[in-house]
């Protein structure tokens, strides 16, 4: 479905290159994100209102 050259397009128009991986290599990338950008919230001590 992403390279289907319409999407292709939309992604590019949004500077987001949109690429396919196993289910366990997307895992990995979302709990490698959570665990920066939670250290990073900490660091900045950002709080849900």
């Amino acid at each position: 479905m992403l390279g289907r050259p319409e999407l292709k397009e939309k992604f590019l128009a949004a500077a987001v290159e949109a690429g396919g991986s196993s289910a366990q290599q997307f895992g990995a990338t979302v709990k490698s994100e959570m665990e920066r950008l939670g250290k990073l919230i900490k660091t900045a001590g950002i709080r849900a209102e």
